[in-house]
């Protein structure tokens, strides 16, 4: 689980990230076979809808 708090910015910020989990990574013991990668991308900034609405301090979007 990951949290980010940031205030006053009215730019747009994004990441992307991969989880990558396999048998070769973890510890020595008995289990099952595991593979799994998990990619994904977050990006969020100040909404605007062009001459209709601009809240540069007001509205944010955050999508993940």
């Amino acid at each position: 689980m990951s949290f980010v708090s940031k205030g006053d910015s009215n730019e747009f910020h994004g990441n992307t990230f991969e989880l990558l989990c396999n048998e070769k990574l973890g510890a020595k013991r008995a289990r099952p076979i595991l593979k799994q990668h998990d990619f994904g991308a977050t990006i969020g900034g100040p909404v605007s809808i062009t001459k209709t609405y601009n809240s540069k301090n007001e509205s944010f979007l955050f999508v993940a």
